[in-house]
């Protein structure tokens, strides 16, 4: 099954990635909100199940890098996220 999915990714490479919805669009905002000026990225991407839990499980172990390159290879679709309010 393909979800859409946010992420945040700094110089430590993917810190952040949850399922896209209301919830989580805050969650994101917020901690953007809270560090400013660290060179953070929001993204969005759209995975298939079986390789968002690749790359929650590298997330998890501390391997940011790792996960990022996992979605960069095998996101379907993504792009930049804007996390501002309307």
């Amino acid at each position: 099954m393909l979800e859409a999915y946010l992420g945040i990714a700094t110089h430590r490479g993917l810190e952040f990635f949850v399922p896209e919805h209301s919830r989580t669009a805050q969650l994101v905002r917020e901690r953007i909100r809270l560090t400013p000026g660290k060179g953070s990225s929001c993204f969005w991407s759209v995975l298939p199940s079986e390789s968002a839990i690749a790359v929650t499980r590298a997330v998890e172990v501390g391997d940011g890098h790792h996960a990022l390159r996992l979605i960069e290879n095998l996101a379907l679709d993504g792009g930049a996220y804007l996390p501002f309010d309307s």
